[in-house]
């Protein structure tokens, strides 16, 4: 791996991390506001979309 793609590979997980960190919170923001369940779908959805972009992520720089 070459410094520019090392530096192009950790910008990606730092990006996907925050917004894996932002679905967390709103995952867990539902728990206080359980009534209303848009905060939960949005948390989750939020979550696995950041999980299957990381996956995603491995399986291609693997290859590498």
């Amino acid at each position: 791996m070459d410094n520019e793609f090392k530096k192009k590979y950790l910008k990606s997980i730092v990006f996907m991390s925050v917004f894996n960190v932002l679905g967390g919170a709103l995952f867990l923001f539902s728990f206080y506001l359980s009534q209303i369940t848009a905060f939960l779908w949005a948390g989750l959805i939020v979550i696995v979309l950041t999980a299957v972009l990381l996956i995603w992520f491995f399986l291609k720089f693997a290859k590498l």
